[in-house]
């Protein structure tokens, strides 16, 4: 199985739009989870690469302990989902990312009924046009 980000890139996708793409997904299709669990892993790996930086941390055995660390609070910790995971997760992705989506008559309706092209212009790395900041009628 391919991963997710390959696919996405196939399709001229870039990751940083798991969000959004997410957002246009019904909120019971497994491709929902699926773009979570990406979009999760890419963040809490940003998070231990951010703390294996910090310091002057160089031997084997101290990065593998800090990596243990991180971990355990992976597991253990719901304050550092909280104030870490949750933040992180809105800051890359944006909060549409945790949002679930509108449905009108089990068709997706996003805001003011405006298509989105998460293509972008159809340059690969192009940004979306921005939702419309009022809803229309």
């Amino acid at each position: 199985r391919e991963p997710i980000s390959a696919e996405l890139h196939r399709e001229g996708i870039n990751c940083r739009h798991i969000g959004l793409l997410r957002s246009h997904i019904l909120h019971n299709h497994p491709a929902r989870d699926t773009l979570l669990v990406e979009a999760v892993a890419r963040t809490l790996k940003g998070l231990l690469r951010s703390r294996l930086r910090e310091g002057d941390c160089t031997s084997e055995f101290a990065l593998g302990a800090r990596t243990v660390r991180f971990f355990n609070l992976t597991v253990n910790s719901e304050k550092f989902w909280k104030n870490k995971v949750y933040p992180g997760l809105v800051s890359r992705f944006g909060s549409v990312l945790l949002t679930k989506r509108a449905t009108e008559g089990g068709v997706p309706a996003n805001a003011g009924g405006v298509p989105v092209d998460i293509k972008g212009g159809g340059e690969r790395g192009t940004p979306p046009p921005p939702p419309p900041s009022t809803p229309l009628p």
